[in-house]
């Protein structure tokens, strides 16, 4: 009868003590411990790269757009003008004949003003820039006498692609418009007003330097007679990036071109005329950065 008491009052014990462990604290910790036993036995789930790729961002996401706004640049110029004025059958040769009986001469260099305003956008490796200069192209010579007066309006649309890091390929269009006064020794002035369309293909080089400077080296020709002769421009320039949305430029440019004008006059005679410009010079400009 004692033994049955002393069984029973074991079982007791043992299942109050079995429910305490189960609601108490110190299960939690063990149940745990029990699971990290249990995983260190279970081969590690390696996630796949090319999914851990796709959940994470690209790091090298792209930069969207750059844009750059010059409303003015300041260009002082110095240019040099080669003229050939058409034949005039009623009067002599010129000394030496001319060019083919043509009066010709050539300015000293003399010093005009410019003007420029530019833009650029900037996307990815793709570039549009486009610009609209006006120059002056007076000039003259006392002995043999030439007198150049006028002036140029030049625009231009180009695009292009970085090749390489730093190096953008480009190609557009340029539009040339003269309007000049030429007189040559004592043979009557000649007015004309030439406008032409050229191709134009080039190269630009932008490496910055440090965090606030860009040095820009730029050059391209073209015309290939298709509207001017020949048409070429270069420019080496340094940007200082003073704050947030606002640079500063500094830099030399030049920029050549030698084109034609005939008309056919009264007695359906070829007059043709031939103006050769070269201009460079110094630049400062201001710039909006976005």
């Amino acid at each position: 009868m004692s033994a049955r008491i002393s069984t029973a009052s074991l079982l007791m014990v043992t299942s109050l003590a079995t429910a305490a462990w189960a609601e108490g604290p110190s299960r939690a910790p063990l149940a745990s411990s029990v699971t990290q036993v249990a995983a260190q036995g279970q081969p590690a789930q390696v996630t796949p790269v090319d999914k851990q790729d796709a959940a994470a961002p690209s790091q090298a996401s792209d930069p969207g757009w750059e844009v750059e706004i010059a409303p003015i640049y300041l260009w002082a110029p110095y240019n040099i003008n080669t003229v050939t004025l058409p034949r005039f059958p009623d009067l002599p040769l010129p000394p030496g004949g001319g060019e083919d009986g043509r009066p010709t001469g050539q300015t000293d260099t003399a010093f005009n003003g410019a003007a420029m305003a530019a833009f650029r956008v900037e996307k990815s490796r793709w570039m549009l820039r486009g610009n609209l200069l006006w120059a002056g192209l007076s000039g003259e010579r006392e002995r043999p006498r030439v007198k150049v007066s006028g002036d140029l309006i030049y625009g231009e649309l180009i695009t292009g692609i970085e090749v390489v890091n730093h190096l953008y390929v480009e190609g557009g269009v340029r539009r040339l418009a003269v309007d000049v006064d030429a007189e040559v020794l004592d043979y009557p002035e000649v007015s004309r007003r030439p406008g032409v369309w050229d191709p134009i293909i080039g190269a630009t080089y932008r490496i910055p330097m440090g965090r606030h400077w860009l040095l820009t080296v730029h050059g391209d020709g073209g015309g290939f007679g298709v509207g001017s002769e020949v048409d070429a421009g270069a420019a080496v320039t340094l940007d200082w990036r003073m704050a947030s949305h606002f640079g500063l430029t500094l830099g030399y440019g030049l920029l050549y071109f030698r084109l034609e004008d005939t008309v056919l006059d009264s007695t359906r005679i070829e007059k043709t005329f031939e103006l050769g410009t070269t201009l460079h010079g110094p630049i400062v400009g201001v710039k909006l950065l976005f």
